[in-house]
């Protein structure tokens, strides 16, 4: 692979971008194609040909030589490359990386292109994190953040980790999705969400349409986008119809790695992307399903009373967007100082508790560390929102009256109506249709999930003795248990 910048002029009318979601000076990987390589080679090289007198003349480089270059090039050949950053970040051990080229500790290539960055302390005290963390406050504080729950402050503090995040985000291992969910059109919660991405690139990014329908449409676009490095994936407008669901994104948010087969081939070759990039989604009443409720994403919220339109005038720095791209240098410095501050500081909270607990430790405990709430907390605030959850409850709430803690077959289990009911539904079928292989199924998709204050559990059958179900009583247990 190697990496260009994407040269786009869009006509007049169409989106900012390409057919692939890059706009204009995006850097993509691409594959190593033989005339790329041999381009590269005739840099680097004269080639000739001698003619019947014995003269050699100029000539293209020969297509069999570039084949078998390419032939023996092994992996040790070639220092392994996770990512381009266009900024100063941290490394994953915390150390600074702010020199340009390739960083062989972190094996990112940094690329600030034109943009000059300030010095970024390297211990800095708490004040001075305080002071950086109130000038990224004071960026999104024209946002009408709402915490209708009773989870006073998470909003924001959900909306400053997405900006923590964006600054790091190609050294985190793994890092949840953030869910910018609205009341109404027009809210800003699309311009909330550039705001991360110019941080991260210095750049606005594609926006892409809602969010597929089916999963082999989902993991197709997803695997596209990770091949290529694309470093935010910004899903704008997500339908109520579509909650954010499907396997692929639940693994690519708690997996190092994604892997496909390739694309329009049969034979079995895969594709293998690394997963760090910034993931977000906007929406009005966006909601998370399934997988995707259990600790990948986390939901901030904007009820607004009046048009984005009509609030412009009010916002303290507007155009928003020029003015992040235009203060992005001290913006970035300011979020990487608030990261450097708690990492030296004498007073750190508790290890996170939180399912991607590097992400928890890196960039939830600083904002708590500074009075802010825990944004891992608003992993409670998705799954409330939850319909698959709320099936999950239904389930617990009959089993629990009916059959306590006992263990009991699923046949047993479906031969309880209101059971019955639950578990159709949460299949999508009639309740006269569940069998009980398709309960089964139901049921190992909620195994070890805490519910009500209860677990399921699986007891193996024996060949002899058919498998059994019970619920383990595990009382108010932590969120993140």
């Amino acid at each position: 692979m190697h990496f260009s910048r994407n040269k786009f002029e869009p006509e007049p009318g169409e989106p900012a971008h390409d057919e692939n979601f890059h706009v204009d000076n995006d850097l993509i990987a691409q594959p190593v194609e033989i005339d790329w390589f041999g381009d590269r080679a005739e840099r680097s090289a004269t080639f000739a040909r001698t003619n019947k007198k014995g003269d050699a003349t100029p000539c293209d480089v020969p297509d069999k030589v570039m084949r078998r270059v390419q032939a023996i090039i092994t992996k040790p050949d070639f220092p392994i490359l996770s990512g381009i950053v266009e900024a100063p970040t941290l490394r994953a051990d915390g150390s600074i990386l702010d020199k340009p080229g390739y960083d062989a500790k972190s094996k990112l290539y940094y690329d600030p292109g034109l943009a000059v960055f300030p010095a970024i302390p390297e211990r800095p005290t708490k004040a001075h994190a305080a002071a950086a963390l109130a000038m990224l406050r004071d960026v999104i504080a024209d946002f009408p953040f709402a915490d209708e729950d009773g989870q006073d402050g998470l909003s924001e503090s959900v909306m400053l980790a997405l900006l923590l995040t964006a600054v790091i985000r190609r050294s985190l291992p793994l890092a949840p999705m953030f869910g910018i969910s609205a009341n109404e059109a027009q809210s800003g919660k699309t311009l909330a969400a550039q705001v991360a991405s110019i941080l991260m690139t210095g750049r606005k990014t594609a926006e892409r349409p809602g969010w597929g329908r089916t999963e082999e449409e989902r993991r197709k676009a997803l695997g596209s986008a990770l091949v290529a490095c694309d470093p935010v994936l910004l899903y704008d407008n997500v339908e109520i119809e579509t909650p954010l669901e499907g396997a692929s994104f639940a693994a690519a948010i708690t997996g190092i790695l994604f892997a496909d087969r390739i694309l329009g081939k049969n034979d079995g070759t895969q594709i293998s992307a690394l997963t760090n990039a910034l993931m977000s989604a906007t929406g009005n009443h966006l909601t998370a399903k399934g997988d995707m409720a259990e600790g990948r994403v986390l939901l901030t919220r904007i009820i607004t009373d009046s048009l984005l339109a009509d609030r412009m005038d009010k916002y303290r720095h507007r155009p928003l967007e020029s003015y992040v791209m235009k203060h992005r240098p001290a913006l970035v410095v300011a979020a990487l100082t608030v990261l450097r501050g708690y990492i030296v500081a004498k007073d750190k909270i508790a290890p996170s508790k939180f399912r991607l607990q590097e992400w928890g430790d890196m960039i939830a405990a600083p904002l708590e560390w500074l009075g802010l709430p825990n944004p891992a907390l608003a992993e409670t605030r998705t799954q409330d929102a939850d319909p698959t959850r709320e099936l999950h409850c239904d389930i617990i709430r009959a089993w629990s009256a009916k059959f306590g803690t006992g263990s009991v077959t699923t046949a047993t289990l479906i031969s309880n109506p209101a059971i019955a009911e639950a578990v159709a539904n949460l299949k999508g079928i009639s309740p006269w249709k569940i069998e009980t292989t398709a309960a089964a199924s139901a049921l190992r998709s909620m195994e070890g999930l805490a519910r009500m204050g209860y677990r399921v559990q699986r007891i193996k059958g024996d060949g002899v003795h058919a498998g059994h179900w019970s619920l383990k009583n595990i009382g108010d247990s932590n969120p993140w248990d």
